[in-house]
Order: C-alpha cells, then structure tokens, then sequence
C-alpha cells in the first residue's frame, strides 16, 4: 500500500466513525447495515467495523446473492463476518430475478437475467442491482437502519451517485476517497488471512478501473449539485463524510 494510501486510511479511520455513531444516534437509527452485491469495493466496508465497534453500534451485512453468486463468495463473507463480529443476514433474490426475466421474456420481449454466467452482461448487472437496491431502501425506511454506501469520488466523478441518495439515512464515507485508492485499500489492509479470500473475490467480482485523469473541480460540482438536490429535498444532511 502507498504511504498516501495508508495516511487516508488511518486518517478516515479516526474521523469517520464518531461522525457515522453521531448521526446514528441523532437519527435514532436502530442498526447499521451495509451490503454486498457484485462489487469488489464493497468489502472496504469491514476495515470501519473494528473502529465502529467501539461505539456499540449493532452491524449486518446484507447479503442478496443471486443465479450467478458463486458459493466462494459466501463463503469469504462468512469468514469476514466471523472475524469482524457482524450479523451477516442472507437475502435470496434468486426467485425476483425468475420473475423478472419472465416478465422481460412474456412482456417486453427482452432477453435479461439469463441463468447462463455466460450471458451476463451490463443490463443484467444493473437489473440485479435495481432489485438490490429496492430491498435496501425498504429497510432503510421500515426498520430506521442507517445505510452505509460504498459511492467513491470515482463513482461521483463519473456521474454515479448512489441509487439511495433519496433515502435520509445513507452514508458514503468513501465520497472523498478515489477507487483506486480503496482497492488499494482491499489488496494490502486487511489481515493477511484473507489474502486468498480477496485474491480469489477479485477473480469472481466486478472492478471498475480506478484511474482517473479528472482534477477535483468537477468533484467540487458534483457536490454543489448534492446540495441542491439535499436542499430541495429536505434533506438536512450530506451523505459524502
């Protein structure tokens, strides 16, 4: 890991946790949850939950694996979650995606959410994601969970905030911290216990290239664009910490 790298890492470490535990506790929040779907990213989450636990702060992982889940990746999750003293909640999603690809098929005469691993593609990506996201945003308003998203400054850069940014109760504590930098993150902060685990999930799971050739300016709109949109909204927060 860089020595930048490695300064963010223990910088965000310190100062992000008691942010996370001070809006959780002004919101009455009743769990802190984050999930895990087809992204390489999304593990970074684990390296807060020591700092977190500090805080007393209950934590789930939820897990919606769905046809192209292979069982090496809930396998990892169990042993991170083991290690990390969190809930790992399992959520199928397997029978959502048969309706959803019959209803493509008889309706709309698309062919989406195959079962072959050979058809994903991009749309199937986005669909199963659509239909993670449904899920989250239902806990996040019927169980009062407070929500951590894995948005980079990456995702905001290219113009991918998170789907639940709707939603009062979402937090991105990687919002000023590129991709790049994050996987740097996965390949060398984690106990060297996991370095199978991590090596075999980087084969299996999504990764976005994390080079950018973008200077923060357009970071700098993309959260003057946040704030409106929070204003008009009424959102009395700002999700990027």
């Amino acid at each position: 890991m860089t020595d930048e790298n490695k300064l963010i890492l223990k910088n965000m470490l310190a100062q992000t946790p008691p942010i996370i535990s001070s809006f959780y506790n002004k919101n009455n929040a009743q769990s802190l949850i984050f999930s895990f779907g087809d992204q390489l990213h999304d593990l970074a989450l684990f390296l807060l939950c020591p700092a977190l636990a500090k805080f007393q702060i209950p934590i789930h992982l939820i897990f919606m694996p769905d046809n192209f889940t292979d069982t090496l990746v809930y396998d990892a999750l169990t042993k991170f979650c083991e290690f990390y003293k969190i809930n790992l909640k399992i959520i199928p999603i397997k029978f959502l995606q048969g309706l959803y690809k019959n209803l493509f098929t008889e309706y709309l005469h698309i062919s989406a959410l195959e079962t072959n691993q050979g058809d994903k593609g991009q749309t199937t990506n986005q669909t199963l994601n659509a239909i993670r996201q449904t899920i989250i945003s239902t806990l996040i308003k019927e169980k009062n969970y407070l929500y951590l998203d894995t948005t980079t400054k990456t995702h905001f850069l290219r113009g991918h905030p998170p789907l639940n940014l709707a939603i009062k109760h979402t937090l991105c504590p990687f919002g000023q911290v590129g991709l790049s930098c994050v996987y740097d993150w996965i390949k060398n902060a984690f106990p060297t216990q996991f370095n199978e685990d991590i090596e075999k999930l980087s084969h299996l799971l999504s990764i976005i290239p994390g080079s950018m050739n973008r200077g923060d300016h357009q970071l700098i709109d993309k959260i003057d664009e946040l704030n409106k949109y929070a204003a008009l909204n009424q959102l009395d927060y700002f999700p990027i910490i």
